[in-house]
């Protein structure tokens, strides 16, 4: 066999390879790399429609009604980025059926999971490779076939078509049985305890950390900084970690003002004090990483998150943030109680940040404050917010931001934070509160150790420290028949 003498050139433009297959199709197979599409074509799949010429009838309906693509440069341990996916995403907007086909292994299930939760889980099939041992590896033993192009070289045609013919869709609703799981839960086991990504924010991760799939409700007063703070957290994950966000904040609009404060925060000046160059460099790095939501009619919870399920698929999003919640278009019944509405509404915002696999930031403003003698006010909690106790059923985390000298001095830096409620300590966090200083000048929250953790310079020399202090962890050994056979 010829040697791989071809290589991808500097900075092209990542595409799916066979994109053009897909065209007006409904149902598309997504593979690993250029063979295993290749292989499946071979199989049958992605041809032209064959019309029978007395009957009129198309006689490979069950081939041709496929496009077949790849993923253009394979998967890979780590952050699954998908540009390609960026680029190409409009292409399957109007898919209702897509195979992913990546290789059984562990890079392979990372590229799986990544596609299934850009694609959308309620239209994506999974395969399963033959249980037969015959691709031939050391000492005469053999192995599973892990991509379609090893089964068309050992099993043939038939078996990739009884592949796709058999894939399954992945179960959204209904009854989990330990067996089914179990391998994933081993796994995990295993690795042990994984703490929730970090935010940056060291001294904040004891109490709180970004942990996808959940409800983030942030509460406090009117103009303390309550926006201000939840999202200088999320552009701190932005530039030390990548995550990319979408924001509806009708408050901020227009959209050129709500990224002027952001390009504030990036730099750590504001506007009249940076260069040109230091705009730009702001602008560049938040135009790739944060996206303002604000659709020019309704502003109910169903359109907003219609806007960040395009945003899933176009940029690979991984968290959203409504705020704030007062502001939305409500869709509550004639008949219905505050607290039933509600309910119904957070049931929905945490069903799509598991389907989509998003951390879900609420921003909501208390009902009319009570103040005290010395005109200070106290923390606010979730029943000063209107459906009170129905936000602590349905949140899995809730922050309240207070600034507790903000009646002597409203321009008194210090800040505190309380962690109200956490569903799950055991990834990481505590109830409690934390202090921080906001350093207005920079618009830039310090810890009590007065480091400033949203600072692309300060994110530059950690990530150096990291890259050479980093070793290459074990190769997973994967599972054994013992291990099934004992369960």
């Amino acid at each position: 066999m010829a040697g791989k003498n071809f290589k991808m050139v500097k900075d092209a433009e990542l595409i799916f390879y066979n994109l053009n297959s897909v065209g007006s199709r409904k149902k598309a197979i997504i593979t690993e790399g250029e063979i295993d599409c290749m292989s499946a074509y071979e199989a049958g799949y992605g041809v032209d429609p064959i019309i029978d010429e007395e009957t009129g009838e198309i006689t490979n309906s069950k081939f041709c009604e496929w496009g077949v693509v790849s993923v253009p440069n394979g998967a890979s341990k780590g952050n699954q980025k998908l540009d390609y996916l960026d680029n190409c995403s409009d292409w399957f907007i109007g898919l209702y059926e897509i195979v992913i086909a990546t290789d059984n292994d562990i890079a392979g299930q990372a590229l799986k999971d990544e596609l299934i939760r850009r694609l959308g889980v309620e239209r994506c099939k999974v395969i399963n490779y033959p249980l037969e041992e015959v691709v031939p590896i050391e000492n005469g033993m053999k192995r599973r076939c892990k991509d379609f192009n090893e089964m068309l070289m050992y099993l043939g045609k038939e078996a990739i078509v009884n592949c796709i013919e058999n894939s399954e869709f992945i179960p959204v609703d209904g009854i989990y049985y330990l067996e089914d799981i179990f391998p994933s839960m081993l796994e995990n086991f295993r690795a042990g305890i994984q703490l929730a990504p970090t935010t940056r924010f060291l001294e904040m991760d004891d109490y709180f950390r970004w942990k996808k799939g959940d409800i983030n409700l942030c509460t406090g007063y009117g103009n303390h900084g309550k926006s201000f703070f939840m999202i200088q957290l999320m552009l701190t994950k932005s530039i030390y970690d990548g995550w990319k966000w979408a924001i509806f904040s009708p408050e901020n609009f227009p959209a050129n003002d709500f990224y002027d404060d952001i390009v504030e925060m990036y730099v750590g000046k504001w506007l009249d004090n940076m260069s040109e160059a230091e705009y730009i460099e702001g602008c560049y790095f938040i135009d790739k990483h944060i996206f303002y939501v604000y659709p020019e009619d309704e502003h109910d919870i169903n359109s907003i998150n219609e806007k960040f399920r395009h945003l899933v698929l176009k940029k690979g999003i991984d968290g959203v943030m409504i705020d704030p919640f007062n502001q939305l278009d409500h869709l509550q019944k004639p008949y219905q109680r505050e607290d039933q509405y509600l309910s119904e509404i957070l049931k929905d915002i945490k069903r799509f940040a598991l389907l989509n696999n998003v951390c879900y930031n609420i921003v909501a403003h208390p009902k009319n404050p009570t103040y005290s003698q010395d005109k200070s006010l106290p923390v606010v909690d979730m029943y000063d917010i209107s459906g009170g106790a129905m936000w602590g059923n349905k949140c899995d985390q809730i922050l309240s931001y207070y600034r507790p000298n903000y009646h002597l001095d409203k321009n008194n830096p210090d800040v505190q934070v309380h962690i109200q409620k956490l569903k799950r300590k055991r990834t990481g966090g505590k109830c409690g509160d934390f202090s921080l200083r906001l350093v207005w000048s920079k618009k830039r929250y310090a810890t009590h150790s007065e480091e400033m953790p949203c600072d692309p310079e300060r994110a530059k020399r950690i990530a150096e420290r990291e890259k050479e202090n980093y070793t290459q962890p074990p190769l997973n050994e994967g599972w054994n028949s013992v291990d099934i056979e004992t369960f």
